[in-house]
């Protein structure tokens, strides 16, 4: 984690909250660097690399496999958090990912560290 800038996250939590108040969610929308830093360490971290069970509601066909309705899937959230195709370092801790070329915090799509919600597809699954 080399390339924290320790004085900008202070910066921001000193701009943005101050030192009267405890902090409240809506701040890190006003806090791009330190929203991109949380995002990161929770994607670095892979807590929990397995998502919570599901089961299909119809038939699927996933990268060529066939899946029956009824089927237990488990999203593999760890491919996801470390695919080269979404995260451009996904070895390293990047800040980066998740700022664009202005300093801004950006989403990526990749970012999933407790569950996958029920429109992403970026996963593997594994049969039960």
């Amino acid at each position: 984690m080399e390339n924290i800038r320790y004085d900008k996250i202070h910066e921001e939590i000193d701009q943005v909250i101050g030192q009267e108040r405890a902090p409240k969610a809506d701040d890190r929308n006003n806090m791009p660097y330190t929203n991109a830093l949380l995002h990161e360490m929770q994607r670095i971290s892979d807590t929990f690399p397995v998502g919570l069970m599901r089961s299909t509601t119809r038939d699927v066909t996933f990268h060529g496999y066939h899946i029956p309705k009824g089927t237990n899937v488990m999203p593999m959230l760890t491919t996801v958090l470390n695919d080269p195709s979404l995260f451009e370092t996904p070895e390293k801790f990047n800040i980066k990912h998740f700022l664009d070329e202005k300093g801004k915090f950006k989403k990526n799509n990749g970012f999933m560290p407790f569950s996958a919600g029920l429109n992403k597809q970026y996963y593997l699954f594994i049969k039960l």
